[in-house]
C-alpha cells in the first residue's frame, strides 16, 4: 500500500486491490499519479504529491476502490506542527547569533 500525507489529508493506493486499469492516472489533471510496474503489470503510484489537490477524482473513477482519501491521523499533524515550531526556534537563534556577531560579540558553542 502506498500512503502519502500532506495538508491534513492522506492519499492511499492499495496495490493488492488495484486492477491496473490506470483510470486514476488518466483522470488526474494535476499529474500527481504515475505508473510503476509490479510483477510485470502496470500499477499506479504517487509520483508528485505536491501537485495533488485532493479533489478525489482518482478515488471516484477507481472501479475497485483501491484509492482512498481520508483525514490524516492526528500524529501526522502534530509532527508537522512540532517540526514547524522547531524550525522557527532555530531560525530565531540563527538571527540572534548573526546580530551578536555583527556587534563583535564572540560566540562559543559547547
Amino acid at each position: 500500500m502506498f500512503t502519502r500525507t500532506t495538508r491534513g489529508t492522506s492519499l492511499e493506493i492499495d496495490q493488492s486491490s488495484c486492477t491496473g486499469c490506470l483510470r486514476c492516472v488518466r483522470y488526474c489533471r494535476r499529474r500527481a499519479l504515475g505508473i510503476t510496474h509490479r510483477d510485470g503489470e502496470p500499477r499506479p503510484t504517487i509520483v508528485a504529491l505536491d501537485r495533488c489537490k485532493y479533489c478525489g477524482k482518482c478515488a471516484r473513477v477507481c472501479p475497485s476502490g483501491a484509492i482512498t482519501l481520508s483525514p490524516a491521523r492526528a500524529g501526522h499533524a502534530e509532527t508537522a506542527a512540532t517540526n514547524a515550531g522547531i524550525l522557527l526556534i532555530v531560525a530565531a537563534l540563527v538571527v540572534a547569533a548573526l546580530v551578536l556577531l555583527r556587534e563583535g560579540v564572540e560566540i562559543f558553542i559547547t
